[in-house]
């Protein structure tokens, strides 16, 4: 009897320490409803020849993800660790030092787009429309919300094709890519009607939807 008290009680302690060890962290992330303009930054102090490193983990030694350019903007701030910080960028996630960033709101779409996007198609039936720093993507009736994690980008060969990346903060590994191409001739094959751009939704860098924005 005292022996299965015992397991009981190890049992008991196990799973208070996993639920201790998920809330931990899950609390790291921040979610959808706490992100402000404020959650945003630009690269700082860093020279035009040089660039900012990400790395996996919050030291100077640890794995480099990826180098951000002197002047990048749309850094998307998930927590702090000392002097360093956590960052999302253009869908990378990792740590940068704190002292080169300043906080900074990016553009939103509708300041390159002059108004909110809002783009669709089907074959399967999709819709997105952007709402300040948030794109919300519904896919069959199953809506996701992104936020705005790069600067809205033109394309260097042709000013009318446009592209931004968006992550969702509860999903950081996950980013949905948006690229439009002003063609003013896009038709959704149904009306007369055409819309001034055509649209590529890629999701992790795999294309899963084609469309129609206005």
């Amino acid at each position: 009897m005292k022996q299965l008290g015992l397991r009981i009680l190890g049992t008991i302690c196990i799973v208070f320490i996993s639920y201790v060890i998920m809330a931990e962290s899950n609390s790291e992330i921040i979610n959808e409803k706490n992100i402000t303009q404020n959650n945003y930054y630009r690269v700082n102090a860093v020279a035009v020849n040089d660039t900012l490193s990400l790395r996996l983990a919050p030291n100077s030694k640890a794995k480099l993800v990826l180098q951000i350019p002197h002047n990048a903007t749309g850094l998307l701030k998930l927590k702090d660790s000392g002097k360093w910080t956590k960052i999302s960028y253009s869908g990378n996630t990792g740590w940068v030092h704190g002292h080169y960033l300043k906080i900074s709101k990016p553009s939103t779409v509708k300041n390159i787009y002059a108004k909110e996007l809002f783009c669709f198609g089907g074959e399967p039936h999709w819709i997105l429309n952007t709402n300040g720093y948030k794109i919300i993507f519904n896919k069959l009736g199953s809506k996701t919300i992104y936020w705005l994690n790069s600067a809205v980008n033109n394309s260097a060969n042709n000013t009318g094709i446009k592209s931004f990346i968006a992550i969702n903060p509860l999903r950081i590994d996950k980013s949905l890519r948006v690229l439009t191409i002003r063609n003013k001739r896009c038709s959704d094959g149904m009306r007369d009607k055409t819309f001034p751009y055509s649209a590529v939704i890629f999701h992790n860098n795999i294309e899963i939807a084609s469309g129609c924005c206005q």
